[in-house]
C-alpha cells in the first residue's frame, strides 16, 4: 500500500548544485530510486531525507540496474530512518489502463527559497503505449506543469518516485518522454527489476523469500484467504461469542488433515509461473 511516510528526497553531489530526485523506502535500510539521479561526481555517495523530516542521512548505492534499466537501490545505515510499512509489489498484465499514483519533488514545485514541495501525481498507466520499450507509460490527469526556462523539464526531481497502482508498487518514474509535452511520464516496471537476481536478493534481505508480483488488475477482485486468528479474535477472551470460531478454516487454528497429496499438487500449481491460471475444485455438499 502507498504510504507517504516512506517517500524520501534524494540528493547526489554534482555541478552546479547537485542532482535532486525522489525515492521510496522498501525497508528501514533500503531505498528505491532512479539510477540517473545518483550518477553524480561521487558515484556511490548521496543523501536522503524522509518526507516531513529536516535532517539529511548519508546513503550509498547498493545496486544499479543493467544498461537501459534506469533504477537503483540505496543503502542507508541501520537506525537512521524507519520504513512505515513495507510495500507489496505488482505488475500490469492486461491491456486496459489502470490507475497510477506517485509522490515526488519536481522542479515545478520549487519555492523561491530553493526548497522543493511535493507533487501528488495521479494518472493512468496505459499498457499499450510504449509497449516495445517495455516501460510503463503514464498519462497524467488533472493539472500539468508548464515547461521551465530554457526548455528545462518541470518534472526534474520526480525521477525515482515509486509508481503505485491499486496499492501495489508497480514501477519507478524515470523520464518525461519527448513529443508529449508535460502530460506524460514513463516508468521502469517492477517486473523488469525483479528479473535481476541481485535486486531480488537485496530486497529479500534476511528472509530469503523471493519477491512476488501481484497483478494490479486483480486487486479488490480476490479476497485474501487467511486473516490470522489474532486479527479476528482480538485476544479471544471476551471478544468472541463462541469458541466455535476457532473451527473457522480461514484462521488455520486446527490443521487441515487428510489431503496432503491434494495440497502438494495445489501448491505446485500455484508456484508454476503463468500469465493466467485457473483451477477448479469440486465436491459434494458438506465436503471439506
Amino acid at each position: 500500500m502507498f504510504d507517504p511516510a516512506n517517500v524520501v528526497e534524494v540528493w547526489a553531489p554534482g555541478v552546479p548544485k547537485g542532482r535532486v530526485g525522489t525515492g521510496y523506502l522498501l525497508r528501514d535500510d533500503l531505498v528505491l530510486t532512479a539510477c540517473h539521479v545518483v550518477e553524480g561526481e561521487q558515484r556511490d555517495a548521496c543523501e536522503v531525507r524522509v518526507l516531513g523530516e529536516e535532517g539529511w542521512v548519508d546513503a550509498e548505492v547498493a545496486w544499479r540496474g543493467a544498461e537501459g534499466c534506469d533504477a537503483a537501490l540505496l543503502r542507508v545505515r541501520a537506525g537512521a530512518v524507519s520504513c512505515a510499512s513495507r510495500p507489496s509489489f505488482g505488475h500490469v498484465v492486461g491491456r486496459e489502463p489502470v490507475e497510477a499514483r506517485a509522490l515526488g519533488f519536481p522542479s515545478a514545485q520549487e519555492r523561491p527559497d530553493g526548497v522543493r514541495d511535493t507533487e501528488d501525481l495521479h494518472g493512468r498507466i496505459v499498457p499499450l503505449s510504449a509497449h516495445k520499450s517495455g516501460r510503463l507509460s503514464v498519462s497524467i490527469e488533472g493539472s500539468v506543469p508548464v515547461a521551465g526556462k530554457g526548455g528545462r523539464s518541470p518534472w526534474e526531481g520526480m525521477s525515482g518516485a515509486a509508481l503505485f497502482s491499486n496499492d501495489l508498487l508497480a514501477g519507478v518514474v524515470v523520464v518525461d518522454p519527448a513529443n508529449f509535452g508535460t502530460g506524460r511520464l514513463e516508468a521502469v516496471s517492477l517486473a523488469e527489476l525483479c528479473e535481476d537476481p541481485v535486486f531480488q536478493g537485496l530486497v529479500a534481505g534476511e528472509t530469503g523469500r523471493p519477491v512476488r508480483l501481484g497483478a494490479v488488475e486483480a486487486v479488490g477482485v480476490l479476497q485474501e484467504p487467511y486473516q490470522g486468528a489474532s486479527q479476528v479474535l482480538g485476544g479471544f477472551a471476551g471478544d468472541a461469542s463462541s469458541a466455535s470460531v476457532l473451527l473457522r478454516p480461514d484462521l488455520e487454528v486446527v490443521r487441515f488433515r487428510g489431503r496432503e497429496e491434494d495440497l502438494e499438487e495445489l501448491e505446485a500449481w500455484c508456484a508454476t509461473p503463468a500469465g493466467l491460471g485457473v483451477c477448479m475444485l469440486w465436491g459434494i455438499g458438506g465436503t471439506d
